[in-house]
């Protein structure tokens, strides 16, 4: 079983609505505010069918009892027996035997389904609301707990991100539209008021399947990473769009935030159908020429105001480094930053010689650091809360292996290739990743070049020693 411990209580009245979420499969979500879940497994379908029970119904039941709760119809247990009786499958199932299960399955209702894509959400998870006992809400059980309005005001103000199947929990409930009347449960994961985040498969570098596209606005709209080059994930980026613009909505323009495939592959294709223009960088316009028209570009500190209620406004950052034409952005009103390929929630970012520049990367990372964010949303992977802690362990990071370099330099004591030196500098790495590595390697090799700490002759790399004093 796999547990978050937050729950959330829906308190109306003598009622206390608790909610959960079952899963087929395990659920990335970065640092956003999750249901508790349950997971599940051939011991639990097993278990459900020997009872006559739904694998969701059962999962949910097991989820409460494991925090010392139990739905509203069954008599009062002491939290710290239900616990005991929850820690298998088998022994649950037992104590299941013993309970009125039609009085159970009553108290359970599915709110809806959320449908897992790559990187951010795997799997489809189902949401479950649970009648409670108001008493034990959160006087016993090991959740911590926190109301439905808490949740809703807190992510108004852009300091709260509940998780895809939260938020389609909150937007569902009988006279609980609050989130849904914000427009959060939509065919995309709305992170903070009037910002989407759309996961979209792409041909990107491993462990990450697809790049997180956005759509950017309440009224009129911008969308930021036109990705896939698929057709059919372009066919569904379309037909949102076009729902959106069914309701009045308006679709200004596609912006990238650089050149590279993974990020571009549907851009054309888009611009094409949905009759808008394409913005980036110059220096992305250059690598792009031929491929992608690029019909204005975009300039460091530009702001993009987008027209509706919200009046959002997306101020540009050019962050060379990892691509000369990198843009991030911030959403001004909630302190997101669009971070691009500058950070990733999944994996790492690759700085290699031809695209990347390791000094350009470095400064732009302590750049945004500077600029402070409320939450980052990588190209790749889940919501980062934390923007300073990771934009300063990414720069860390660099360090760390630019350290390793230099001592794998020291270890092999004369000039080395890159294929002598990157097992040892990247022997905490699988071989697999070193082909990788070796570009990485390479950024870092220019980076102490350019510094005066290694020389370069030929295709060759060795430490540049102080000259003596008696030398001098």
């Amino acid at each position: 079983m796999s547990t978050r411990d937050v729950a959330v209580v829906v308190r109306a009245g003598d009622d206390a609505r608790l909610l959960l979420e079952w899963t087929t499969v395990g659920v990335h979500l970065g640092r956003a505010r999750d249901l508790i879940r349950a997971e599940l497994t051939e011991a639990t379908t097993a278990a459900a069918n020997r009872l006559g029970l739904s694998e969701d119904v059962f999962g949910a039941l097991r989820a409460l009892a494991v925090r010392g709760l139990h739905p509203r119809a069954w008599p009062s247990h002491a939290a710290g027996s239900l616990r005991a009786r929850a820690i298998s499958v088998e022994s649950f199932e037992a104590y299941l035997r013993e309970r009125p299960l039609a009085d159970a399955v009553t108290t359970l209702r599915r709110l809806g389904s959320t449908e897992g894509r790559g990187d951010v959400l795997s799997g489809t998870s189902h949401v479950i609301e649970v009648l409670v006992a108001p008493s034990e809400s959160g006087a016993s059980s090991d959740a911590e707990w926190c109301d439905e309005r808490q949740i809703v005001d807190a992510w108004a103000e852009g300091r709260e991100v509940p998780s895809a199947a939260l938020a389609l929990a909150l937007g569902a409930r009988e006279g609980g539209d609050a989130l849904r009347a914000r427009g959060i449960v939509t065919t995309a994961w709305e992170v903070a008021p009037g910002l989407h985040m759309l996961p979209i498969r792409t041909p990107t570098i491993p462990p990450a399947t697809h790049t997180n596209a956005f759509l950017v606005g309440d009224g009129h709209m911008i969308l930021v990473e036109p990705a896939s080059p698929f057709d059919d994930e372009i066919d569904r980026f379309v037909a949102i769009v076009e729902e959106r613009r069914r309701a009045g909505m308006v679709l200004d323009a596609i912006v990238l935030t650089h050149h590279h495939p993974d990020h571009v592959g549907g851009a054309m294709a888009m611009r094409d159908r949905l009759g808008v223009p394409v913005f980036a960088h110059e220096r992305t316009r250059g690598r792009l020429a031929g491929r992608v028209t690029i019909d204005r570009a975009l300039v460091d500190g530009e702001v993009l105001r987008i027209e509706g209620p919200l009046g959002l406004e997306l101020e540009m950052l050019h962050t060379p480094g990892h691509a000369p034409g990198h843009l991030a952005m911030i959403e001004r009103r909630s302190g997101a930053m669009l971070a691009g390929d500058m950070v990733a929630g999944v994996g790492t970012i690759l700085v290699e010689p031809y695209d990347g520049d390791m000094n350009l990367y470095l400064d732009s990372l302590r750049r945004l650091d500077a600029r402070g964010s409320s939450m980052i949303l990588p190209a790749h992977g889940g919501v980062v809360r934390d923007s300073h802690a990771w934009l300063s362990h990414y720069v860390a990071h660099r360090l760390a292996r630019e350290a390793k370099i230099v001592a794998g330099l020291e270890t092999l004591g004369g000039p080395a290739t890159l294929d002598e030196l990157v097992p040892v500098a990247y022997a905490d790495t699988s071989p697999t990743a070193w082909p990788l590595a070796r570009m990485a390697s390479a950024a870092h090799l220019d980076k102490l070049i350019s510094e005066g700490k290694v020389l370069r002759t030929g295709t060759t790399y060795e430490l540049v020693r102080p000259r003596s004093a008696s030398a001098m």
